[in-house]
């Protein structure tokens, strides 16, 4: 199991998330999830955000960064590696 933060911007053409879509294509696939609002900039252009944390296996989770990244019309969904989450 890994755990990995995605990144991921506004549309370019309506400057927001479509977090409704988004939680869809999390659900679909995934058992949990986080997902923190955010402000972020790309290519010096400010624009809402997120991030999602999501803890499962790491093909899994990157299927699903490409799949957000085509379906979101992302030019990149940026993910870095975090510490293993422990429940308890």
């Amino acid at each position: 199991m890994a755990t990995v933060e995605l990144f991921i911007g506004a549309d370019n053409e309506t400057g927001l998330v479509d977090r409704d879509l988004l939680c869809k294509i999390l659900d679909s696939s995934h058992d949990s999830w986080t997902m923190v609002n955010a402000l972020g900039s790309w290519q010096g252009q400010r624009e809402e955000s997120v991030s999602v944390i999501i803890a499962d296996d790491y093909d899994l989770i990157m299927a699903t960064a490409r799949q957000i990244k085509a379906e979101l019309r992302q030019d990149a969904v940026a993910f870095r590696m975090s510490p293993d989450l422990i429940l308890i």
